[in-house]
């Protein structure tokens, strides 16, 4: 799984100058290191020598795309966003229980339904 930069090195991206600057912007045109060469600590030097050694090892496509990118909804087939899938996916974990039905249906005062069902 590819990670932003950004991401993976949160104190350098707080530090940079320059946060809206793509990747590939930035190494064509040689000025990653300008947006973020200015007073750097013992933290921020040691992320920006690991940044400069992961873009070193990684082969890029430097070439500029003018094509945007696309968000495909993953919980639909379809890949569009619904609102129904999203808030099905808030319930796909849930645990369910039996004390709601308990405590509703049982003969007691309202009083004491109302302090069990908030105590639950």
């Amino acid at each position: 799984m590819v990670k932003a930069p950004a991401t993976l090195f949160p104190r350098l991206f707080k530090h940079s100058r320059r946060k809206k600057r793509t990747v590939t912007h930035a190494i064509n045109r040689q000025s990653w290191v300008k947006d973020i060469a200015y007073s750097l600590n013992h933290n921020l030097l040691h992320e920006f020598f690991e940044l400069w050694n992961a873009l070193q090892s990684v082969q890029l496509n430097l070439q500029v795309d003018e094509q945007e990118d696309e968000i495909i909804w993953t919980l639909e087939a379809s890949g569009q966003y619904s609102a129904t899938s999203a808030y099905n996916i808030q319930f796909a974990a849930q645990v369910t229980s039996s004390f709601p039905t308990l405590i509703w249906k049982a003969w007691a005062p309202p009083r004491c339904k109302m302090f069990l069902w908030l105590l639950l």
